[in-house]
């Protein structure tokens, strides 16, 4: 019997062939190998690269700000590229918080980039009016900690959070806002240095380290930074 509904050109295409038992197991081993690959490159990689010929990292690490956090007389200087907007830095943070304070001897100094576009941009403004009144620290954690979405009524909010002077804040943001946005922009520019292109990014001495790391991977570069420096 002749099938009418199956066009000439139809008829002449060979059928596929049903996918078989032996056809998936090839498949699963390949993607296997594949898999297995890349988590052995993914472990054997290096946490951090070493920035020692780069000369913005070099002088970094010394610089001094109040956006700070950790042991001020740390030996380890860990300088944090923030967006207050990404979700991987916000995971991070609390983590990094928990890597410093069972180091013991490590300082955190903040930068913070807008990656995530105004709402990160007016965050970070508002952060450096925070610094004005002594309390980026507190505003950072606040921020970092928040899991709704930010507006200027949850930054008002965090303001009111952490004990901040509204009035002040908001004068400082209208009449240091060109000398704020200078600040940023010097981040900017030290992180595009450091060939950072995203956050969050942690220059440990002239240690880079770029991504989300566990505490146990941060304590380590810790100690691979001392490592380093004793052997100058």
């Amino acid at each position: 019997m002749v099938r009418t509904d199956v066009s000439p050109d139809q008829a002449d295409v060979p059928r596929r062939k049903a996918f078989s038992r032996r056809d998936f197991a090839v498949l699963t081993g390949l993607a296997g190998v594949g898999w297995l690959g890349s988590r052995i490159l993914r472990e054997n990689a290096p946490l951090a690269r070493d920035m020692s010929s780069n000369g913005r990292a070099l002088t970094t690490a010394a610089q001094r700000t109040s956006r700070a956090a950790g042991n001020p007389e740390g030996s380890v200087t860990i300088v944090a590229f923030n967006d207050f907007l990404c979700p991987i830095c916000k995971v991070t943070a609390h983590v990094l918080a928990a890597a410093v304070k069972h180091d013991g001897d490590v300082r955190i100094e903040y930068r913070d980039l807008a990656f995530f576009g105004p709402m990160a941009e007016r965050a970070a403004l508002v952060g450096l009016a925070m610094d004005r009144q002594g309390l980026y620290s507190a505003y950072h954690d606040r921020t970092m900690a928040m899991h709704k979405p930010l507006s200027e009524a949850v930054l008002r909010d965090i303001a009111n959070d952490v004990g901040a002077d509204r009035e002040q804040a908001a004068d400082d943001l209208k009449h240091e806002r060109k000398a704020f946005m200078s600040r940023l922009q010097q981040d900017a520019n030290l992180a595009f240095g450091l060939g950072i292109r995203g956050t969050p990014a942690f220059l440990v001495e002239n240690l880079l380290a770029i991504g989300r790391l566990t505490e146990s991977e941060f304590l380590s570069i810790f100690a691979k930074a001392r490592e380093m420096a004793r052997d100058l």
